[in-house]
């Protein structure tokens, strides 16, 4: 019999009631505590725009240290819209993360040189993402750059080609983390602040997927 899985909401930060909302939702992420080399990260992950998309890179592009970024985690819902319930699983996730790895982790090692003079902001990629999600994004993932991947992936998540052996996870939690979308399209992440999110506000300028989240917040309301 599987364990049942702790849930939490994060906590929306004061003022976001100012906010004009035309979409909000609660977007599923796992939290996932692990060690690696005896250093504990606290790490949360998609668990759904990664999987609509079939584009494993977001994964590590929507994730956030919730320390890092004081997101607070709260027992209840707070807000009244809907929730959105996980596409992937933790075990998933962490497959999903090896994958990138493997993908990514050659490259840094083999060019680390390139590595040092990489300066591009994640905006730069955020364009070609959208255009894709729209054409339909499976078998493009060469499109972010494996140097720049593994660089986020090591600097932000611990993980590289070599740490992954030595990956110890701790413990795991789903958390739902609230997303709203104001009359002008923009996304806001307000569990950790109350300017707009330009990632969010790229992955919603996609007609293709605007339709489907909203789909998905219509049959959980």
């Amino acid at each position: 019999m599987s364990e049942e899985i702790t849930v939490k909401f994060a906590k929306a930060r004061k003022g976001y009631q100012k906010i004009k909302v035309k979409l909000g939702f609660y977007g599923p992420m796992y939290l996932i505590s692990y060690t690696i080399r005896r250093r504990r990260y606290r790490i949360l992950i998609d668990a759904f725009f990664t999987d609509i998309t079939n584009f494993k890179p977001l994964r590590v592009l929507l994730a956030k240290n919730i320390s890092a970024l004081g997101v607070q985690l709260i027992n209840e819902k707070e807000l009244e819209i809907p929730l959105i319930k996980p596409l992937a699983s933790v075990q998933k996730i962490l497959s999903d993360l090896q994958d990138i790895i493997y993908e990514a982790g050659v490259t840094y090692y083999r060019k680390e040189e390139a590595i040092s003079v990489i300066q591009e902001e994640l905006d730069e990629f955020l364009p070609e993402l959208i255009r894709f999600i729209e054409e339909g994004m499976a078998g493009k993932e060469h499109i972010i750059r494996s140097a720049f991947l593994g660089l986020l992936m090591k600097e932000g998540l611990g993980l590289t080609f070599r740490s992954i052996e030595e990956f110890k996870v701790e413990k795991t939690m789903l958390v739902y983390y609230p997303i709203l979308i104001d009359e002008n399209n923009r996304a806001y992440e307000i569990a950790w602040k109350l300017t707009s999110s330009e990632i969010y506000t790229y992955l919603f300028s996609s007609k293709t997927l605007f339709e489907k989240i909203s789909e998905y917040t219509s049959s959980s309301s």
